[in-house]
């Protein structure tokens, strides 16, 4: 960027002073080899305006400088309890409040107290009931059915829908280049009409992923549907192809869904205990608004969405395809680990007394 020295300054005035036009002045630095834009020559006329001798350079122009404020203790106290809320407002208000300058604000943020800026995790809103049964079902289940190697004869399953929207997604962010200005050239564009889709029924176990399955348009998966065309296939079929003679060991976990816990469900789960001996896990011990603690929510489907996130398909049937291709290629390593960090979130939500535990990933690194 070229600086302008006092010289050029006072060539500048002094063509403004025989009306020169702005475009004149810019063809003849120009000329001269000096690039400068409108604004930066109105500038240079208006500072220059009341100097008496302007080729002479501008040693009588004073520079004025802000006079920066100080990091004070008290400044530094109100900073604290308003970044203490739940709600905390934006650095320029706190500025207001705490009489100092925004970028004051940042650095003492950053230097004295400390403190980094996170997003909040998402999660359900969670009612005083909801706390008391998400602590004592997560030790129910931990204790009675994930201790030792207890989880590696569990099939988890559970449905989501698979929509358009979740493939092919745009990024947010763009490269822009300084000193030019800004155009509206990449938008993140919304679409207008509901996405179209579908919905699956999926699962995985230590031995590996079961059969993905689509439910048809216009089909309500209530409980007999639920019990024909999923459970039926699963007892009989694909349970006994990955656990053999261990099958009867075997214990089937799903969330509380109305077509799983509805009575005629409870009866085909008993029936199906006596012919096969595989049984489910009670749901009692299941912990109600726990997608971060359901493997099929926090891993199976939200790397399936993932993946599908850079496939492009334009019609169901391609997604469909694409699902399946997707949920076949999804290491079998990877879902086993997350079996064993299903057991570590049972256990951090009852060490939070049954509160959100993904805001902090503490439990990660275990327990002592």
């Amino acid at each position: 960027m070229f600086k302008t020295t006092p010289f050029w300054k006072g060539v500048i005035h002094t063509f403004s002073k025989v009306n020169y036009s702005h475009s004149v002045l810019l063809k003849l630095l120009s000329a001269e080899g000096i690039y400068l834009k409108r604004p930066a020559i109105s500038k240079i006329i208006k500072r220059n305006k009341d100097l008496p001798n302007n080729l002479k350079g501008t040693r009588g122009e004073q520079r004025k400088t802000r006079i920066r404020p100080s990091r004070t203790s008290d400044a530094i106290r109100k900073l604290s309890v308003l970044t203490k809320k739940e709600n905390p407002t934006t650095q320029k208000i706190m500025a207001n409040i705490c009489r100092t300058s925004q970028s004051t604000v940042n650095r003492m943020i950053k230097d004295e107290l400390n403190l980094v800026t996170k997003r909040k995790a998402k999660g359900h809103a969670l009612t005083n009931r909801h706390i008391y049964e998400r602590f004592t079902h997560c030790r129910k289940l931990y204790e009675n059915y994930l201790a030792k190697d207890r989880w590696k004869s569990i099939v988890s399953i559970d449905e989501a829908w698979i929509y358009l929207d979740d493939t092919n997604k745009p990024r947010t962010i763009y490269y822009h280049k300084k000193g030019i200005n800004e155009r509206l050239e990449f938008v993140l564009h919304c679409k207008e009409k509901f996405s179209k889709g579908f919905m699956v029924v999926a699962g995985y176990s230590y031995r590996g992923k079961l059969t993905i399955r689509k439910i048809p348009k216009n089909v309500k998966i209530n409980a007999h549907y639920f019990q024909c065309n999923v459970m039926d296939a699963i007892y009989h079929n694909e349970i006994p192809q990955f656990f053999g003679n261990d099958a009867p060991k075997v214990l089937v976990h799903m969330d509380k869904a109305s077509s799983h816990t509805a009575r005629s469900s409870r009866q085909y789960y008993d029936i199906k205990k006596q012919e096969t001996g595989i049984d489910v896990v009670p749901f009692s011990s299941i912990p109600v608004k726990s997608p971060d603690c359901s493997p099929m929510d926090f891993c199976g489907f939200g790397l399936l969405k993932k993946r599908l996130a850079k496939r492009r398909p334009t019609t169901t049937a391609g997604l469909w395809k694409t699902c399946v291709e997707e949920w076949n290629a999804i290491p079998d390593e990877t879902l086993r680990k997350s079996l064993l960090q299903w057991k570590l979130r049972c256990r951090a939500i009852v060490r939070n007394r049954g509160y959100h535990i993904e805001q902090n990933r503490w439990w990660e690194r275990g327990f002592t």
